[in-house]
């Protein structure tokens, strides 16, 4: 059994990382005119995912640490 002890853990947290890597690497070759309109854009999303996954998670494992002390204060 694999057991999880951070976002980083997560193979989709892990994907994502792979994903901005690419997006960095394709955007690279892109015009230097499109640098401050889909360049951006497409960094910033991509940068966004991981971001999010990791949020979810520090979400989640809050809530649960919050229903377990509830259950030990009763």
């Amino acid at each position: 059994m694999v057991y999880v002890q951070s976002h980083k853990d997560l193979v989709v947290w892990q994907k994502s990382i792979s994903l901005v890597k690419e997006v960095y690497l394709a955007t690279g070759h892109m015009p230097k005119d499109e640098r401050f309109g889909l360049v951006s854009q497409m960094k910033r999303s991509s940068v966004s995912i991981p971001s999010n996954i990791a949020e979810g998670y520090i979400a989640e494992l809050e809530h649960k640490l919050l229903f377990l002390a509830s259950c030990i204060t009763r």
